[in-house]
């Protein structure tokens, strides 16, 4: 049975979730975007390698802090948080 909660509600975990995170990860958070969608795109399931309707419930887009150079800069970093199944499209 799904639970569902209102978009107003569900931004409130996710900042709730996001004030939560303990150091030392909070501080690398402070350059990336957090956007709430309410379910991934096809294309981003399919590059997750997901089926349209499997689960994902969020994603980060962005090179990993271990695979980033001084060179490169910082980028576009992003975490999608979705808040509806994607079998339910």
């Amino acid at each position: 049975m799904a639970y569902e909660v209102s978009k107003r509600r569900f931004a409130e975990l996710v900042e709730q979730a996001l004030a939560d995170v303990p150091e030392p990860f909070a501080t690398h958070l402070e350059e990336v975007s957090v956007e709430i969608r309410m379910r991934p795109s096809r294309k981003q399931l399919r590059e997750a390698g997901l089926e349209e309707d499997e689960l994902l419930l969020g994603l980060y887009v962005g090179h990993p802090l271990t695979e980033r150079s001084v060179i490169e800069g910082r980028g576009c970093r992003t975490s999608f948080s979705y808040s509806r199944r994607t079998s339910s499209w």
